[in-house]
């Protein structure tokens, strides 16, 4: 009877857990996630190479990406419009003077090209991302059932198994969530944005200070 009455009380968890989410707002304070790091840390020594191989995949998918519209523009504007090459590009000026059917097969296949580097790229960085993140959330179940093994029996006495057992998997979501998804996700959006405010900057300053003044910072 007892197991059955921990499942019904494990169900009561869930509903009141679903119906109280979106009424809370969940903030997080930068000190509190450090602290987790600080936590959390030494579990990812075992997996820091292939980390940095995923997070290197990651910076070569960000940058491929930013080269995926530049096949098209060339296209449009110098091969359509007849615009001039500017010097940047201008080594595909004899292509274009030559045989600029060849250039525009080409420039439509480094479409195709990029497209597929990208995919390659972004494959791997979520596998090993994921991968790592399952391996990680295993090993930190495993420290805290060990912990949880060594604990007197009056708290195992004292403690309803299914509140314990939702609370667990709840809080080893969370702990994923921190400690792989959030950086990836930090990491991808923050180096974006840097090479495209670099990469604007470079093609024209001034528009590009036209923009930030409608940006809003946040």
């Amino acid at each position: 009877m007892g197991f059955f009455k921990d499942l019904a009380e494990l169900r009561r968890l869930a509903k009141e857990r679903a119906t109280e989410a979106p009424k809370k707002e969940h903030t997080v304070s930068v000190k509190k996630l450090f602290k987790v790091y600080k936590v959390f840390g030494r579990f990812f020594k075992k997996y820091w190479k292939i980390l940095s191989l995923a997070y290197m995949r990651l910076l070569v998918t960000i940058v491929v990406e930013v080269l995926k519209p530049w096949p098209l523009k060339l296209i449009l504007d110098h091969l359509i419009l007849k615009a001039p090459f500017p010097e940047q590009v201008a080594f595909l000026n004899p292509y274009y003077e030559n045989d600029p059917h060849f250039l525009l097969l080409m420039l439509s296949l480094s479409v195709v090209l990029i497209a597929v580097l990208i995919a390659i790229f972004s494959y791997f960085n979520k596998f090993w991302i994921g991968s790592t993140g399952d391996y990680l959330n295993a090993d930190i179940r495993e420290h805290v059932f060990a912990h949880l093994q060594r604990l007197s029996l009056s708290f195992h006495n004292n403690t309803r198994s299914g509140n314990l057992l939702f609370t667990l998997t709840r809080d080893f979501k969370i702990v994923k969530t921190l400690l792989i998804e959030f950086p990836q996700n930090f990491i991808e959006r923050t180096v974006t944005f840097a090479i495209y405010l670099g990469l604007m900057l470079f093609l024209d300053w001034r528009l590009a200070l036209i923009g930030f003044a409608t940006m809003p910072f946040i």
